[in-house]
Formats: C-alpha cells, structure tokens, sequence
C-alpha cells in the first residue's frame, strides 16, 4: 500500500500552527511574535472561509494570550512544545486515499543546534490528539520525507 503527503501548497482542511510560547526562546520579541502568529492563524481561517487552525500553545500563559488575539473559530489548544516549528518538529499526515496516518519523523534540532523541551514528543501527541494511528520513521531525518512518501509503510 502506498501512502502520499500532499504538496504543502494542495488544498487541505486542517492546519496546526505552533504558538510562540517561551520568552527564553524568543527574549523580548516575544510579544510582537505572537501577535505575528495570531494574525497569521486569522488570516488562514479567513472568518471560516478558509481551513480550521489549530493554534497550539506551549503554555497556560501563551494559551490565554492566543485566545485574546484570534477570532472565533481559530481553536486553541494547550501542548508541551518546544518551538513554533511544527512543520519540522511535528508529524506529517499521509494517506492512502482512504486511510490518513502521521508519520513521525526524528527532529535532530536543525543540526544538534537548538534543543527545546517538547519537540520530540509533538508530533506523536497531535497525532493522538487527532486520533491519527502513528507510525515513526526510525533513522530518517525531515529532507528525506519526500523520498520516503512514494514508499509502502512497514
């Protein structure tokens, strides 16, 4: 069976979007971050005319600062995570065409360079969360994604 990851351009319904949560990950941009983000996450549910967002917030604090600055319809949600980089650090959704599953991949901090608490666990709580069965790639690193997704699953 062969499972494929759409273009991150095709049109899809959902997104998770990570919340700047940590000020000793951003220091004093951090507020001008999360406005940044927030209006982002508006922009991309466009008043319900585009897809559903997931904001996800890394704390109870961010959480509530995400809430004060999206519209109605942009769902916040409260995760341990590291960096807003979910596109890196969290799972990627594939199908078959009828079935959807995550594929975890190991996130290496972009070359052992930044280490956030939380990243390597997000992407396997989203896909629970989601109720997504989870499949972790062993060994392979987020280039290699592409080659991998015209390959059967284990």
């Amino acid at each position: 069976m062969i499972f494929r990851m759409p273009a991150e351009w095709a049109a899809h319904k959902e997104v998770w979007i990570g919340f700047p949560s940590h000020e000793n990950a951003w220091g004093p941009p951090l507020a001008e971050a999360q406005r940044q983000m927030a209006a982002f996450a508006n922009a991309v549910h466009d008043d319900g005319a585009g897809e559903s967002v997931f904001l996800i917030a890394g704390n109870s604090e961010a959480a509530f600062f995400a809430s004060e600055m999206t519209v109605p319809g942009v769902h916040v949600e409260q995760f341990h995570i590291g960096d807003v980089w979910l596109r890196d650090t969290a799972c990627i959704i594939v199908s078959d065409g009828t079935r959807q599953w995550a594929r975890n991949f190991g996130f290496n901090g972009w070359g052992d360079r930044y280490h956030y608490d939380g990243d390597q666990g997000i992407g396997e709580h989203l896909a629970k969360h989601a109720g997504l069965k989870s499949h972790h790639a062993t060994g392979y690193w987020r280039a290699a994604q592409l080659m991998l997704m015209d390959k059967a699953l284990p």
